[in-house]
């Protein structure tokens, strides 16, 4: 059965779901056939990352989100297959606590939903739970995680250098916006938690944010990307 996808009016959703989904931006590859893949979404937005997961054939899939709006639509896009989903509805931070999430503004007759995050000049406030990486990581029963992905908007180099855990994952990918040097301290933390290969690069959207891949073994078992490498890798 065709999974039915929802959308939001007046907001950036098609274009996330055009780029998570039908353009694979992350160039994820299929999972191996009878592998139990686990997979852990955090920033999961509407789903539409958890979504090509299942179809590309993950085993179980965990969704974090935790800004409400999100949330509830992630919820409709997951009932095709929510044999293989569980979804959570909280935050991801350095240390467990609570604390609020701005509404994004309407901007250029659009709410930019995938860009929501400590904003403390919104007008409107989503309170949430946030708790670190190893917290959440603690709570998952499958003992090893064939791909853990990351995309908040916020900390995301600070958070995967708090975990201990996060060597438990086999694959590490995700966005953020950082110079060489934030970089460069990423990957140090990363190769000591045993992800031998590399690879990130900047994204043609605004020349500041960078999309990268961490593994156990090779970036490209997993990812359709051309090379891998333990430096910065621009091509």
């Amino acid at each position: 059965m065709t999974p039915e996808i929802i959308i939001r009016s007046f907001s950036d959703d098609q274009y996330t779901l055009d780029k998570v989904f039908y353009s694979n931006y992350y160039k994820l590859r299929k999972f191996e056939e009878k592998e139990q893949a686990t997979v852990v979404d955090i920033g999961s937005h509407c789903g539409y990352f958890s979504m090509l997961c299942a179809m590309r054939g993950a085993s179980k899939i965990y969704n974090v989100e935790p800004f409400t709006e999100n949330y509830r639509i992630l919820l409709k896009n997951t009932e095709s297959y929510l044999e293989k989903v569980e979804n959570l509805k909280l935050g991801i931070y350095t240390e467990n606590k609570l604390a609020n999430l701005g509404y994004p503004k309407f901007e250029n007759n659009f709410f930019f939903f995938s860009k929501v995050n400590f904003n403390s000049e919104a007008e409107l406030f989503d309170l949430n739970s946030f708790v670190t990486l190893d917290t959440l990581l603690e709570s998952i029963k499958e003992p090893n995680i064939k791909l853990l992905k990351i995309n908040i908007g916020y900390a995301e180099i600070d958070i995967l250098k708090s975990s201990e855990l996060v060597s438990n994952c086999e694959y590490v990918c995700g966005e953020v916006q950082a110079n060489e040097e934030r970089m460069a301290s990423l990957t140090e933390h990363m190769t000591s938690k045993g992800f031998k290969d590399s690879f990130y690069a900047q994204t043609s959207e605004d020349g500041k944010t960078l999309v990268f891949v961490f593994a156990k073994e090779k970036c490209e078992n997993l990812f359709e990307i051309r090379e891998s490498s333990t430096e910065n890798n621009e091509g």
